[in-house]
């Protein structure tokens, strides 16, 4: 979606005009997380000064990047539901030219008709330092699993899931010191004792 006149702020929700995050957008309303909405921004970057890139090359970029930036709001993958999606407002080629370079990260649901309850956010805002620890330790696996060759296929290409394997595998050994390096509460103990041995079982069947 393209948005030329206004500005949301990450962490803010809103209803657009018409209920829809497809299409123009010339304003939007910051309403409160906690009821309905359409959106929740999770993200704002800006790129980089220049002539127009074009709509394809922003549209690119603001897959590229908020696909990724949404863990860093959103830490708790798990926790996002099956209905909610990634959306985002663009610079036009007008507002461009007007010095525009911002994209918004947005989650929204998937059905234009149907809207967000509660806020998707799970970050060092609202966590305690024990959830912060597992949920980086958990993230630095899930972003090398996201490393998966386009190949579904390991005899489609070998030599991509050999390396996917590999990152795999130093990914899983980063994650178990993180892991190991943590002082857990009395209760968390055992439990994270018995993912790192689950881990460390699951490393050495990726290095294999």
């Amino acid at each position: 979606q393209n948005g030329a006149t206004f500005s949301v702020d990450e962490g803010e929700c809103f209803d657009t005009p018409g209920g829809s995050l497809e299409g123009m957008a010339y304003d939007v309303d910051t309403v409160s997380c906690e009821g309905k909405h359409d959106g929740e921004v999770f993200a704002n970057f800006r790129m980089a000064g220049g002539s127009y890139p074009g709509d394809d090359a922003i549209a690119e970029a603001a897959d590229d990047r908020c696909y990724s930036l949404q863990y860093t709001y959103a830490m708790d993958s798990w926790a996002i539901p099956g209905d909610v999606d990634i959306y985002y407002f663009t610079p036009t080629r007008d507002s461009w030219s007007l010095g525009d370079r911002e994209i918004s990260c947005l989650f929204g649901n998937t059905d234009e008709k149907a809207d967000l309850t509660g806020s998707l956010r799970q970050d060092e805002t609202t966590l305690d330092a024990d959830q912060l620890a597992y949920l980086k330790a958990a993230q630095v696996l899930n972003e090398a699993m996201d490393t998966a060759p386009d190949e579904a296929y390991v005899e489609d290409d070998l030599p991509g899931h050999k390396k996917w394997a590999t990152r795999v595998s130093g990914a899983i050994t980063e994650q178990v010191g993180m892991l190991r390096d943590h002082d857990w509460p009395a209760d968390a103990k055992e439990p994270v004792a018995g993912l790192v041995t689950d881990l460390e079982k699951a490393r050495g069947e990726w290095a294999e």
